[in-house]
């Protein structure tokens, strides 16, 4: 929750006074000592015994984890955007494109190896956290360092020097109050009511305001997409535990199986923008921005449609087989976990057109002043 938060935090201290740049830096030096202090308060015995631990030693390093992934998230992609010029529409697609493309491969070896580290090395006489938390933080830091080097060759668009946010608030309290007030012919000869804030704040952020406007009423029902989609981390994770896990020579566990979805992801994308893109343009059909977004939100409903008929199958069909302790050990006798593949290629594919759609997007149709 407030890793989801902290991005309204992100991108007013970046709009407003640090620029992108610095704010990335600096709250991902923040991110970083998250992800230490986590690997260091995992080793058993140094704070408290495995099992035992007290809550802060999990909740002061996720906080600092949340805090930097969240006020760096509006902040990334905004600043490779700005490092393309306005013709440069589609290497700006492409880009997107690329940027989710890498994401999901660093998310791809860390929902794989993570887990395998925790249960095949041991450290301190038990399951070994600290491997699984050290890999990522180790990973991060020279991420944080390779960017930094890279300063010299960066576009930075520099910040306002005062906060957006409020000034874009106080621009549209005080049009509402001039428009309230205002005789007929001067509503007529201003034109739009947020006009009337001009005197207050300028005209150039007044059709800042009116473009966020916009594209806020045009982002507002994503968040019923991102409700559903986040689903595919509990009610399809718990589906999956009702079915069998064996994939021949390897076991794929609940934990890991969100990787079919990371694995899609990495197909759909370049597919979508090198290929399904491009092919419909050469055809004369024009698939905007708005278009591929709606078309992805669809077919993530259709995806959990297709899921919610399954689980009556997954259920009619689990016999799963207990140790002494009434612990499942193994469900050879279940529905396979392929069946789930259906489901996770609609959401995946409907992701790769609706999320570094709406990135570019949302970067494209903001006001420079306010594009993080």
């Amino acid at each position: 929750m407030m890793a989801y938060f902290f991005p309204l935090l992100g991108a007013a201290i970046s709009d407003s006074w640090l620029a992108k740049y610095h704010t990335i830096v600096y709250l991902s030096i923040v991110y970083f000592i998250g992800t230490i202090l986590m690997a260091v308060f995992s080793i058993n015995g140094l704070v408290a015994q495995y099992g035992s631990y007290p809550i802060w030693t999990a909740m002061f390093p996720l906080t600092l984890v949340a805090l930097g992934t969240g006020g760096i998230k509006p902040c990334v992609s905004s600043h490779g955007g700005d490092q393309y010029l306005p013709h440069q529409t589609e290497a700006l697609d492409w880009f997107f494109a690329m940027f989710y493309i890498s994401i999901n491969t660093g998310s791809l070896f860390s929902q794989y190896i993570t887990p395998l580290l925790k249960e095949k090395v041991v450290c301190w006489g038990t399951q070994c956290y600290f491997a699984s938390f050290t890999l990522p933080a180790l990973l991060f830091g020279i991420a944080l360092i390779v960017f930094i080097m890279g300063f010299k060759h960066y576009r930075v668009v520099p910040a306002i020097g005062e906060f957006l946010p409020w000034k874009a608030l106080k621009g549209t309290v005080y049009a509402v109050k001039k428009y309230s007030s205002a005789t007929a012919d001067e509503r007529q000869r201003r034109g739009n009511w947020l006009n009337f804030a001009e005197e207050q704040v300028g005209p150039l952020f007044v059709e800042e305001i009116r473009m966020f406007g916009r594209v806020l009423g045009m982002i507002l029902p994503i968040t019923f997409f991102w409700m559903i989609y986040d689903q595919q981390g509990t009610e399809w994770q718990e589906q999956y535990e009702m079915m069998n896990k064996s994939w021949g020579a390897f076991v794929i566990t609940t934990e890991q199986s969100s990787i079919f979805n990371t694995i899609f992801i990495l197909i759909f994308v370049p597919i979508c923008a090198k290929l399904l893109y491009p092919f419909l343009e050469r055809r004369g059909i024009r698939f905007y921005l708005l278009r591929r977004m709606a078309v992805g939100f669809f077919l993530v409903i259709l995806s959990f449609g297709v899921s919610g008929g399954l689980q009556y199958v997954v259920k009619s069909n689990y016999d799963p087989v207990s140790d002494a302790d009434g612990k499942v050990i193994a469900c050879p006798n279940c529905l396979h976990g392929a069946w789930q593949l259906p489901q996770w290629a609609l959401l995946s594919l409907g992701e790769a057109m609706l999320s570094p759609t709406g990135l570019q997007f949302t970067y494209t149709q903001v006001g420079r002043q306010m594009n993080c």
